[in-house]
């Protein structure tokens, strides 16, 4: 696994379109989502809050694409986890109850 990195601002950890190689786990800051639609036109979901995490689909699914951008929206501690190892995880802890990690 990856150590905790720090992100400026507008930095992309996630590109829509990208690979599903990822899981970004989110410590701390401010991010934000960003899912372009096929005739061009941006959409941006309610805003997140730390503790949660982007890129699993893809990650889980191994060959699927990323399905929105994510950039930081200031500075922010994020926690990258290779696919391989995010599979490796689910197989440890096959349930969440939630779409959040606990602190």
């Amino acid at each position: 696994m990856r150590n905790p990195a720090l992100r400026t601002k507008w930095d992309t950890p996630l590109t829509q379109g990208d690979p599903g190689t990822r899981c970004i786990l989110w410590r701390d800051g401010f991010v934000q989502v960003v899912y372009e639609r096929e005739d061009g036109t941006k959409r941006v979901p309610p805003t997140c809050v730390s503790g949660e995490y982007f890129g699993e689909y893809g990650a889980a699914r191994g060959r699927d694409t990323v399905q929105a951008s994510v950039l930081t929206a200031g500075k922010c501690e994020l926690i990258k986890i290779r696919a391989t190892d995010f599979l490796e995880l689910c197989r440890q802890y096959p349930r969440r109850p939630s779409g959040k990690f606990a602190e």
